[in-house]
């Protein structure tokens, strides 16, 4: 909830988000430049003349996790920090140590690996007999039951364990970015009255996008709806195994092919996701990633078309459906 309190800025406030810092006022305009994901800086900047509650706060940092900005050693940076500190001060926010993988407190090793497709590992990610071969390389006798905290035990088994990964990467694309560190910092807030790791609510909000289509607006009611925040955690539960094997045969099968013309669409409706796993991988295609719908159209979102700096006028003989977001 957004609650206006006494402003003095202009009825009509237009935000530039760019790289560098530092703000310059045109009238009624603020250009903001910051190198924080724009979802931080627009908290921050809105902060300035209305109450933001901590719930927005929180979904922030989950923008700033997509945007790798919490890779650092000392975790989140900018204004990912200071929202960060406040949250903790407010005691909305618990910092810990622990596996930067969904769902790492309550599933174990094997699940982890299989489910988590941000990062993407080929041939770990949707494979959960992989994950099964990859954890007893480790040296753990019952794989099956390994949990973080024994992950946790041996620092030998991190370094192995990420060591195996990037070998992975590495066999796929040289251009593959190393994965995030396995063993890190990792979020939890209490807004809804028990711990949610934010790295379950960055896995949430990619898998809802995917099979959300054209009707982003759900995810922006989050802050408004703590009540609707808990149906889309039951939701992601639900659906995310469907959705990592769609995604996991597309990658695949993408891989297999040294690129595709188009990715097959079933309940994963949005191309967002397989862009993100491309370019982490190294694998993004000079032309727009497409996405193949049942009824025969072929959906690619805005963003391809800036990435790719193609005329839209060119992609009209194709029936091309552009979804915004």
């Amino acid at each position: 909830d957004l609650k206006p309190v006494k402003c003095n800025a202009p009825c009509l406030s237009i935000i530039y988000i760019s790289g560098e810092q530092g703000v310059v006022d045109e009238g009624d305009k603020k250009i903001i430049y910051t190198d924080s994901s724009v979802s931080a800086t627009l908290v921050k900047t809105m902060e300035n003349y209305w109450i933001v509650e901590s719930i927005e706060k929180v979904l922030a940092l989950v923008g700033g996790i997509e945007r790798g900005r919490d890779q650092s050693r000392e975790g989140f940076i900018g204004l990912e920090k200071e929202i960060v500190n406040e949250l903790i001060n407010s005691k909305n926010l618990i910092v810990d140590a622990g596996l930067r993988l969904w769902g790492w407190k309550r599933r174990t090793l094997i699940d982890m690996l299989s489910i988590t497709y941000s990062p993407y590992i080929p041939s770990i990610t949707g494979y959960k007999d992989k994950a099964y071969d990859l954890i007893s390389k480790l040296g753990f006798k019952e794989p099956e039951k390994v949990t973080a905290g024994d992950l946790i035990s041996d620092p030998k088994y991190i370094k192995d364990l990420v060591q195996e990964l990037l070998s992975i990467l590495k066999s796929v694309s040289k251009r593959a970015r190393n994965p995030i560190e396995v063993l890190g910092r990792v979020y939890f807030t209490t807004l809804l009255g028990h711990e949610i790791d934010l790295m379950d609510l960055y896995g949430l909000y990619l898998t809802m996008l995917s099979l959300s289509g054209d009707a982003l607006i759900n995810l922006f009611y989050l802050p408004q709806d703590i009540i609707l925040l808990e149906q889309l955690l039951y939701l992601y539960e639900k659906y995310i195994g469907d959705v990592v094997k769609e995604i996991t045969e597309n990658i695949q099968t993408y891989i297999i092919n040294n690129g595709l013309p188009y990715i097959n669409a079933g309940i994963v409706k949005r191309p967002e996701v397989y862009l993100k796993i491309l370019s982490e991988l190294g694998l993004l295609p000079q032309h727009p990633v497409k996405l193949m719908s049942k009824d025969g159209y072929l959906y690619t979102s805005y963003s391809e078309i800036l990435r790719t700096n193609i005329e839209y006028e060119r992609l009209l003989p194709e029936q091309l459906v552009l979804l915004k977001g």
